[in-house]
């Protein structure tokens, strides 16, 4: 986070890592958002110009998290194959499992 003092305006405050840049009003508890990160999809309404609490920045964060962006698929659920094993193999992995050291219950876990 970088952080600008001028005299007479609010503090600016920028976020190397997501992109985030916002000004800090004079002696409140309000900041004003003056740049969007690209990975978020922010409603058009929420100008640079608008004042936001902490909770309010925080909700459209999340609110703009949780939708994907436009023009860009949602990932998709990767499927892992299952391996399926014979009652021979499965006695032989319990057995080795044993012979480390294993309890009952641990082997049960795995």
């Amino acid at each position: 986070m970088t952080v600008c003092h001028t005299p007479d305006a609010p503090d600016r405050l920028a976020c190397g890592t997501c992109g985030l840049a916002f000004e800090l009003e004079l002696g409140g508890a309000r900041l004003r958002v003056t740049r969007w990160p690209e990975s978020l999809t922010v409603p058009q309404k929420e100008s640079p110009n608008r004042w936001l609490t902490i909770t309010e920045l925080r909700t459209l964060v999340q609110q703009a998290s949780a939708q994907p962006s436009i023009g860009v698929p949602a990932p998709s659920p990767k499927i892992v194959p299952v391996q399926t094993a014979s009652l021979d193999e499965m006695a032989v992995r319990v057995k080795k499992l044993r012979d480390l050291g294993n309890s009952p219950s641990q082997v049960r876990n795995v």
